[in-house]
C-alpha cells in the first residue's frame, strides 16, 4: 500500500458541550475525513468539590450532582460520536475527571495514539487571559503534536 494511503494516527478532539467545541468537532470530522483517520471524541468532567460530597453523605442522599454530570459528558460524547459517523468517520470516545483539562487532554492524547489535537478556543479577553492561561493556550504549549484551535 503506498504511503499516502496508510491511514494517519487519530485526531483528538476534546469537547465540552460549547457552540466553539461544536466547531471543533466539525473541523476534526473533516480533518478525518481528508486524513484517512479516526477521531477520538475527550471530555473531562471536574473533581466534586468536598463540600458537595459531605453535603450529600450527611443528607443521605445519592452524589447526584456527580452523577448527572457524567450523564452530560456520556451524551455529548455519544452525540459526537453519532456525527462521525453521519459523516462515515470512524470514532471512539473517552471521559475522565481531573482538575486540571489541560494536563488531561495531553494524557489522552499520548493514550490513544494521537497526531493531532483539534480543540476550541473560548477567546478570554487578553487581560485576563494573561495572568490566567486558558486551556487551549496550555494545550497549545506544551503538546507534542500540532494544535488546531477553533474560534
Amino acid at each position: 500500500m503506498p504511503t499516502s494511503m496508510l491511514p494517519a494516527a487519530p485526531i483528538m478532539v476534546p469537547t465540552d458541550g460549547t457552540e466553539a467545541s461544536a466547531r471543533a468537532i466539525d473541523m476534526g470530522l473533516s480533518l478525518a475525513s481528508v486524513m484517512n483517520t479516526h477521531v477520538v471524541f475527550f471530555h473531562v468532567l471536574p473533581p466534586l468539590a468536598t463540600v458537595e460530597l459531605m453535603a450529600d453523605t450527611i443528607q443521605g442522599s445519592e452524589p447526584g450532582h456527580a452523577a448527572a454530570m457524567a450523564k452530560r459528558g456520556r451524551q455529548m460524547l455519544a452525540s459526537a460520536c453519532s456525527r462521525a459517523s453521519e459523516s462515515g468517520v470512524p470514532a471512539a470516545a473517552d471521559q475522565v475527571v481531573d482538575r486540571r483539562p489541560d494536563c488531561a487532554i495531553l494524557r489522552a492524547c499520548a493514550k490513544h495514539g494521537c497526531g493531532m489535537i483539534v480543540m476550541a478556543s473560548h477567546m478570554l479577553a487578553e487581560s485576563y487571559s494573561a495572568f490566567h492561561p486558558s486551556c487551549s493556550r496550555k494545550v497549545l504549549r506544551a503538546a507534542g503534536v500540532p494544535v488546531l484551535i477553533c474560534k
